[in-house]
């Protein structure tokens, strides 16, 4: 897979110059499974700003980042950056007590090789609300502004001072013990007023604005989910994407594709793909769209032209919008396919597709829609509106606020196939229901659930009225998956 290097919308870097704690090289050590901690600075603060230089290691997932406001590290918000497959991505969680709490997540777009250097910022300021950011970068790529804020107003918040440690932990389905490198540890104190001067990427809250029209619970963000043992063996970042070792060549604007048979082929696209021919092939390419226009737009688009096959593609917006989903429309089939971010990862509004041995991860959530008239955004990894023949099978799915699959039966029929693929994430992981009178047929069939959600007895809910045929879906220790069948 080639390294995806996303440019953000934040545009003012945070300027410090902190206290020193470490300047030499240390070293956290953790096994499989396992976390640690190191305390950082003496200096007990209630508001405050750190930044910490990490080696990724070559066991992975792995998780490193800064915790504030600890009482030790029992307790405390955690700011991290995980590495999986080279992957980078940054979340925020509070601990209580040794219990964590994930809050908000996003995908960098960054990859990193084991060894490189993953610099972490974090800060966390104020008490009602308190506010926490966190940004992580790489020695080749300048972040400026926070990628990842969240705003915490729940009863939960922690208010009191407290010290910064250092914190790793090591996934579970990780070969062997590793030794989480780190130095040039700063910490210096920070204001609620220069934490609002600085731009965020994506913002979360603890606050749920009202929206009682919405028939689907809009809760706190859901965390990016962790990923777990119940992934290994199905597509990754490494597995899908642009073919590793790819020469590419940099095409800048919009692509329309009018001729049947077209194949846009080793392309690096800044701009929208939009398909309006029947037989095109996208393949090996990065699409990183272009900046918002105003309206609901896919990076790749194709509204009923016969047979789109993308294929070893990367879909991540290289400016980020709540007006933007990954791949929009129907009669299209995507196979090894990594998309990043978006509103929804997957839009099908029509027959015939296949998603196909994919990963689809960490939609990013706005707390004002103008698609949901200004209520927060509704992300879904894939949301089915309507659509005969779809098939999804074999994926990766994860990181949705909503939900990883929907069908959703909006505008029309559908007839859904999902097989073989890990779940995981949203308010409940997969839910299946029929609107406006339409009706649906599913079968849902030998898929593996992931343990992050919203809702802990609800991985997979279905309307009465759904013809439903389940069998074979488990969680990662074997047990089954029964659907709940009724209104979620």
């Amino acid at each position: 897979m080639a390294s995806l290097a996303v440019v953000l919308t934040a545009a003012l870097t945070v300027g410090v110059a902190p206290q020193l704690a470490h300047a030499t090289t240390k070293t956290l050590s953790v096994a499989p499974g396992s976390s640690t901690g190191a305390k950082a600075t003496n200096t007990t603060r209630t508001s405050s700003i750190a930044q910490a230089t990490f080696y990724a290691p070559a066991e992975s997932p792995a998780y490193f980042g800064i915790q504030l406001r600890n009482d030790g590290v029992r307790s405390g918000y955690r700011a991290k950056a995980s590495v999986n497959d080279g992957s980078v991505s940054v979340s925020i969680s509070r601990v209580a007590d040794s219990s964590e709490t994930a809050l908000a997540s996003v995908s960098t777009g960054l990859t990193v090789k084991a060894g490189a250097k993953v610099y972490v910022k974090a800060a966390a300021v104020g008490s009602n609300p308190v506010r926490i950011y966190v940004k992580a970068w790489t020695t080749s790529t300048k972040i400026s502004g926070w990628q990842l804020g969240y705003t915490d107003y729940s009863s939960e918040r922690i208010v009191r001072s407290g010290k910064a440690y250092l914190w790793a932990y090591l996934g579970s389905d990780a070969g062997s013990a590793t030794a989480v490198k780190y130095t040039s540890v700063k910490v210096k104190s920070y204001s609620v007023a220069k934490a609002k001067k600085t731009k965020v990427g994506a913002s979360y809250s603890s606050q749920t604005p009202s929206n009682s029209a919405s028939e689907t619970p809009q809760p706190t963000p859901t965390p990016t989910p962790t990923p777990t043992t119940g992934s290994t063996g199905f597509p990754t970042a490494a597995t899908t994407g642009v073919v590793a070792g790819s020469s590419l060549t940099r095409h800048d604007g919009d692509i329309t594709v009018t001729t049947d048979g077209t194949v846009l082929q080793d392309l690096d696209i800044h701009g929208f793909v939009t398909v309006k021919a029947k037989n095109v092939v996208i393949r090996n390419c990065i699409v990183r769209g272009g900046k918002q226009k105003g309206y609901q737009v896919g990076l790749i688009t194709d509204y009923g032209y016969d047979n789109l096959l993308i294929e070893d593609v990367d879909v991540v917006a290289e400016y980020p919008s709540v007006y933007f989903d990954g791949i929009k429309g129907w009669d299209y089939t995507a196979r090894r396919v990594h998309v990043v971010g978006n509103v929804d990862s997957v839009k099908i509004q029509g027959d015939n597709v296949t998603v196909e041995d994919s990963l689809l991860e960490n939609t990013v959530y706005y707390s004002s829609d103008p698609a949901q008239g200004g209520s927060p955004t509704h992300n879904d990894n894939i949301q089915i509106l309507t659509g005969k023949n779809i098939k999804i099978t074999g994926n990766t799915i994860r990181g949705a606020t909503n939900f990883a699959i929907l069908g959703g039966a909006e505008q029309g029929e559908v007839t859904l196939t999902a097989s073989d693929n890990y779940l995981d994430g949203g308010w409940c992981t997969v839910k299946l229901q029929v609107k406006n009178g339409n009706s649906e047929t599913a079968r849902v069939t030998n898929n593996t659930f992931g343990p992050n959600r919203s809702v802990s007895s609800c991985p997979f809910t279905a309307y009465p009225a759904v013809s439903l045929t389940q069998s074979g879906n488990r969680f990662e220790d074997g047990s089954a998956v029964i659907p709940l069948i009724k209104v979620s």
